[in-house]
């Protein structure tokens, strides 16, 4: 979800004469916060109405944003590099996390009949000089966030131009700030990686946030625990939202 005052413009190039007004890159944000930072108004999901929630097989919820990656860049596969510098993680281990949550919403959209898909290609290890801006490259990296998004565990910046409804690139930041410790392990006082990272790569696939209480064991659900590994499962209306898209 793009919360108010978050979505960046970015400015078009200068315009000569007898060229063509480019178009605008607009930033979408997409914020996680831990439980008891309710900072965000309940968001009723798409889902179908006398859902058996919170069971995660039966509850049917997952909400959608306008976007979605265009379909033959989708089938292709989307790449990205990770910059695990920052997660106090061996790098295989991260890499591994990675590859399983982006295998985790491929086998969703793959689920269905109806001809459309997306998958997920590493390009390996890569240093993200800014992962808040614009660089025609896909990444995952590890930054302190306390000064720009105080107590997020993660946060995903989706991008678009101005008038169109297709993603042209995605950046998923981790916070590796002070109080921030992450495992690939499920340990209890660290943010799971893989748990986080299925969560913020569904905004990969333009999918929003949940904060239902009845949603709270989708992986869709808009607020993290630590040592919390649910994620890494998707519930039925994850399902549903990323084959609805893909």
């Amino acid at each position: 979800m793009c919360l108010a005052g978050l979505c960046a413009l970015v400015a078009p190039l200068t315009i000569h004469a007898g060229q063509l007004p480019q178009p605008f890159l607009v930033r979408d944000t997409f914020v996680h916060y831990p439980h008891g930072f309710d900072v965000k108004p309940p968001s009723a999901g798409n889902g179908e109405k006398g859902a058996l929630c919170p069971d995660p097989t039966t509850c049917p919820d997952y909400k959608l944003t306008r976007l979605a990656w265009p379909t033959a860049e989708a089938a292709a596969g989307i790449r990205y590099v990770i910059d695990p510098d920052g997660s106090a993680l061996p790098d295989s281990a991260v890499a591994s996390a990675v590859t399983a949550s982006f295998t985790t919403w491929s086998a969703a959209g793959a689920a269905d009949a109806d001809g459309r898909s997306i998958s997920f290609v590493s390009d390996g290890q890569l240093t993200v000089i800014n992962p808040s801006v614009s660089d025609a490259v896909n990444s995952i990296a590890w930054r302190d966030l306390s000064r720009s998004y105080p107590n997020a565990i993660a946060i995903t910046y989706a991008w678009h131009y101005a008038g169109s409804k297709s993603i042209v690139e995605a950046d998923t930041v981790f916070n590796s700030g002070a109080g921030f410790s992450w495992s690939t392990s499920g340990m209890s006082g660290a943010y799971d990686v893989q748990n986080i990272g299925t969560h913020e790569f569904g905004h990969w696939l333009q999918l929003g946030d949940l904060y239902k209480s009845q949603d709270a064991q989708l992986t869709m659900y808009g607020y993290g625990s630590l040592g919390e590994t649910q994620k890494q499962t998707l519930g039925y209306g994850d399902i549903l939202g990323a084959q609805k898209l893909y």
